[in-house]
């Protein structure tokens, strides 16, 4: 493969990480648990709603730690053209129609930074709940 002779593509990647989160967090547990420090891990996996919601999944603060990478799928995509279509829209309407609107979304979460892909993720998967 010649490095010199590189082209720019849009791509579509697939990718699984493993990750590790180290953060704190106050919850509360039974005094049973205060005195049994062993049991701790136990109790908070099974009541994680206590936690849960504290989880750094961004990485901002620094208690995120990627252990492994992989990519598993990659697609090339079309060339991109003026306007977005619903096969490279992000999503579209109620009648699956990507509109100005979508595509000015997908154009602003594009150019942002990591914590907009997750904002779009989370529209992505919300989106997907209420179709179903």
């Amino acid at each position: 493969m010649d490095e010199d002779d590189l082209k720019a593509v849009a791509v579509e990647l697939t990718v699984t990480e493993t990750v590790n989160y180290t953060f704190p967090v106050t919850v509360e547990i039974p005094g049973a648990i205060a005195e049994s420090p062993e049991d701790l891990a136990g109790y908070l996996e099974d009541h994680e709603d206590q936690w849960l919601d504290e989880l750094p999944i961004d990485g901002s603060v620094g208690y995120l730690t990627i252990t492994e990478r992989s990519v598993d799928e990659a697609k090339l995509l079309p060339e991109p053209s003026e306007s977005f279509t619903t096969a490279t829209a992000p999503y579209g309407d109620e009648d699956g129609e990507a509109d100005e609107k979508d595509c000015a979304r997908h154009d602003e979460l594009r150019s942002g930074d990591r914590g907009d892909a997750l904002a779009l993720t989370e529209e992505l998967v919300a989106a997907a709940r209420d179709d179903a």
